[in-house]
């Protein structure tokens, strides 16, 4: 039995070349292709279609966390993209019950993905500066997630919580938290480390060298799409690189 949409949900409006991010409540949308009446969404299944008044077909379906970040989510700094993020979740094989720790909340990207990611578990999240912190609580506000803990606070000052299964650094001068994560860290846990650029991996490997973390491995974090059809080619916006990533795994206490 499909899912029904009820007052205050989210739901995204899809066809072949549009999408429309919007709340199931007394409103309208108005759009080149007519006007839907938001309120006619309530008591729907998810999945049912939705036709504006000029006759343009659309189909209501849950969204998932990437549609949420893309057009919920207000961004301040730059942040770790859904790339990075997946193969954080892919290379520490993250489970739904995971408690984990970040420092450099920012925008809340990364937050609201392991958030949903970790549905079982909880997000601890360090931000010193005030005004990104502020955004953050009114992003995860908004989104209703209930399974963050911000803290307004410099990770440099120490991790409150231990025993974790992953701690994501994503801070100017993160190999100075480098000792301070892998005492948080359960045995078997996991430290990962966005680096922009490669000087500050360097820094990040040394310290993860002298401690005891084992399969230490950096990435680096590409994307490159490419235009399909007869005469295939990589399309033009090129290899598309962001930074890097730096894993390792704690061994023991």
């Amino acid at each position: 039995m499909r899912k029904r949409i009820k007052q205050g949900d989210d739901v995204l409006l899809l066809n072949e070349t549009q999408s429309y991010l919007v709340r199931a409540q007394k409103k309208s949308l108005n759009i080149d292709g007519g006007i839907i009446h938001l309120e006619e969404l309530i008591g729907k299944p998810y999945g049912s279609e939705v036709v504006t008044h000029k006759g343009r077909l659309f189909v209501a379906v849950e969204p998932n966390t990437i549609d949420l970040l893309k057009k919920r989510m207000r961004r301040m700094p730059q942040i770790i993209h859904p790339k990075e993020l997946s193969l954080i979740v892919g290379f520490t094989g993250l489970s739904r019950k995971a408690r984990v720790v970040e420092a450099g909340t920012g925008s809340g990207y990364a937050t609201l993905f392991l958030a949903r990611h970790c549905s079982n578990g909880k997000v601890f999240s360090y931000e010193k500066r005030r005004e990104f912190y502020e955004n953050v609580k009114r992003n995860l506000d908004e989104l209703g997630v209930k399974n963050v803990v911000l803290k307004n606070r410099d990770i440099l000052e120490g991790i409150d919580e231990k025993g974790l299964d992953l701690v994501l650094l994503d801070m100017k001068g993160a190999e100075r938290a480098v000792p301070i994560a892998h005492k948080a860290l359960k045995p078997g846990g996991f430290l990962v480390v966005y680096s922009p650029y490669i000087e500050q991996v360097k820094a990040v490997v040394k310290e993860i060298g002298g401690l005891n973390f084992s399969q230490t491995t950096t990435m680096e974090c590409i994307l490159r799409h490419w235009d399909v059809r007869e005469h295939t080619l990589p399309k033009r916006s090129g290899i598309l690189h962001t930074g890097f990533l730096t894993l390792a795994r704690k061994v023991s206490k």
